[in-house]
């Protein structure tokens, strides 16, 4: 991770196009909305307890469906898989997608999403 907040700022501008399977206007319109900045980043992955997956393992889940993009280069597939295989999830994988299904393809993140909703 670069030193300054200018550096890190430069390199998500350079790796934003990473969780995309597309770098189309619609894409580059969602990755300009919000912001983060180094310490935050920094923070976010320095709290995360020694025993987190124990916890979450521990923990009885509603019946859950993880939705994700078949391309998704930011969690990755196998992750995904194992961690949703981990909680009992139905899983639905959406062709040529990234990290952000809802916003590369919509349509069909809704109507998966929809027809999940009224089977349960």
């Amino acid at each position: 991770m670069p030193d300054t907040e200018s550096g890190f700022q430069d390199v998500l501008q350079q790796e934003a196009p990473l969780g995309y399977a597309h770098w189309s206007e619609r894409e580059q319109r969602h990755a300009r909305i919000g912001a983060t900045t180094r310490a935050a980043t920094l923070g976010w992955f320095s709290a995360v307890p020694d025993d987190a997956s124990a916890q979450i393992l521990a923990v009885e889940f509603p019946p859950v469906l993880v939705i994700a993009g078949a391309e998704d280069m930011l969690s990755g597939v196998r992750p995904t898989r194992a961690y949703a295989d981990a909680l009992g999830a139905e899983q639905a994988w959406i062709a040529d997608c990234g990290h952000y299904p809802w916003i590369e393809k919509p349509e069909e993140f809704r109507a998966i999403l929809s027809g999940w909703m009224t089977a349960g």
